[in-house]
């Protein structure tokens, strides 16, 4: 039968979707000798990069549900969680060593919940080396449900550390989410340690805390975010930012209906635009604590001199303000001099001496 151009193209369209979604391929981590990826027997079939690959499927041996990647690897869909009757023993977590990479070309899931698993959904997802790339949806923890009511849980996290890791998000982002007939509670949190977290998003916001409890933390290094981010977005959501080290780059932050805050420490946040006004509504509504701060800031009091404002709270000095130059909004925190501790101090013991003498 002679193909005309129509079904050429019917073809060619059918050929490229099976492509896209590629097969499942299960971690059972049945080798019994290692938690390797690249060992051939831990899978249940061993994937290739067209292949979309579930931390959720087959009950484990001896290695049960953890897998260490040491070389550079390429991933349709990566699902993370489950401990349904055909689910992976134990809590799934993927470790990426020194050597390793990983690029997913599709969907990301880290803690990811079914309504037919047994029970709630765990996952842990730690990267510690290499150029890592998520071109889709990036969720940590998700009750999954669109055509039935999902009430199992899911709890993810994902942690980043390495001077020279760097993790790029090129889709939309979510922690704590849940599907539209979802109601199983959800729990993320995204821990950057050290390296580069960059998410190059437009047009949607990142969301810590959708429906669930979102954590996002800096104990050092650099995230950066292209687009916006919300906090605490639905109004029975959780939200927390913290910066205790490190840059947290973003385009601007709003605060949801949920139960929000932000803890500083001796990181900072950068915003582009004057958002001076910005943050002094969440100085008005107590959404800002400090936990710590910098020794010297000089170098930001010196360049962001625009609407600087000093605000003591926690026993620190919060400081904010906008540069010109860089058309950008920074929010750190200072500890305060030595010498306003000393007289304090000393003011403290006249009183006492005082005190003392009228007795």
């Amino acid at each position: 039968m002679k193909k005309t151009p129509i079904t050429l193209s019917l073809l060619a369209t059918l050929f490229i979707a099976a492509t896209a979604n590629g097969a499942t391929s299960q971690w059972n981590g049945n080798s019994g000798t290692d938690n390797n990826w690249g060992t051939d027997a831990n899978w249940s079939a061993v994937p290739t990069s067209s292949d979309n690959v579930s931390f959720r499927g087959k009950t484990g041996g001896a290695q049960d549900a953890k897998a260490q990647l040491f070389s550079g690897k390429t991933v349709g869909d990566l699902t993370m969680g489950g401990v349904g009757a055909t689910s992976t023993k134990g809590t799934p977590t993927l470790t990426i060593i020194t050597g390793g990479s990983l690029a997913v070309t599709d969907d990301t899931h880290i803690g990811y919940s079914l309504v037919n698993d047994s029970s709630a959904a765990t996952a842990k997802f730690a990267i510690n080396s290499g150029t890592n790339t998520f071109a889709d949806v990036f969720n940590i923890a998700n009750a999954a449900g669109s055509a039935a009511a999902n009430a199992n849980s899911a709890s993810g996290e994902v942690t980043v550390s390495g001077a020279d890791t760097t993790v790029t998000l090129a889709g939309i982002g979510k922690i704590a989410t849940r599907g539209s007939t979802a109601t199983g509670a959800t729990t993320g949190t995204l821990t950057l340690n050290g390296g580069n977290f960059n998410s190059t998003k437009t047009g949607v916001a990142f969301t810590v805390g959708d429906y669930g409890n979102g954590t996002l933390t800096l104990n050092g290094g650099n995230a950066s975010f292209v687009g916006s981010m919300k906090v605490a977005d639905k109004a029975e959501s959780t939200g927390l930012i913290q910066l205790l080290e490190g840059n947290l780059d973003v385009t601007t932050i709003t605060f949801g209906a949920g139960d929000k805050s932000m803890i500083l420490g001796e990181g900072y946040l950068t915003m582009i635009l004057d958002k001076t006004n910005l943050i002094d509504g969440w100085i008005a509504a107590n959404i800002v604590s400090a936990v710590g701060g910098m020794t010297d800031d000089s170098i930001f009091s010196s360049v962001y001199t625009s609407g600087l404002t000093e605000v003591a709270l926690d026993g620190f000095t919060v400081k904010y303000g906008y540069d010109d130059g860089s058309n950008e909004t920074a929010l750190w925190v200072a500890i305060p001099e030595p010498r306003a501790y000393s007289m304090i101090a000393g003011i403290t013991g006249l009183v006492f001496v005082m005190v003392r003498r009228r007795r």
